[in-house]
């Protein structure tokens, strides 16, 4: 069996839970923040997927528009607004 550092899983323990904490604090924010624009109107929506846009590598990003564009080409759906 291993030997343990008591003291070093202690601390180590401690600091997870307040980074988790911290973590849910910070995410409380973030809804909170959502919460106003949709209350305002906003689509909550796009925005996360802008949010979620940013934070890939913008090659990527384009990777995957290319690919749902083909995809929606080969099943004949044309997005809102692209069409006519």
């Amino acid at each position: 069996m291993t030997n343990i550092n008591k003291k070093q899983l202690a601390e180590a323990f401690k600091e997870i839970m307040r980074e988790e904490e911290a973590k849910a604090i910070i995410g409380d924010a973030i809804k909170a923040i959502y919460a106003k624009l949709k209350s305002d109107g906003h689509d909550v929506d796009a925005l996360k997927k802008i949010v979620s846009d940013q934070k890939k590598e913008i090659k990527k990003v384009l990777e995957t528009e290319e690919m749902v564009d083909m995809y929606r080409n080969a099943l004949g759906i044309v997005p809102a607004g692209k069409g006519e």
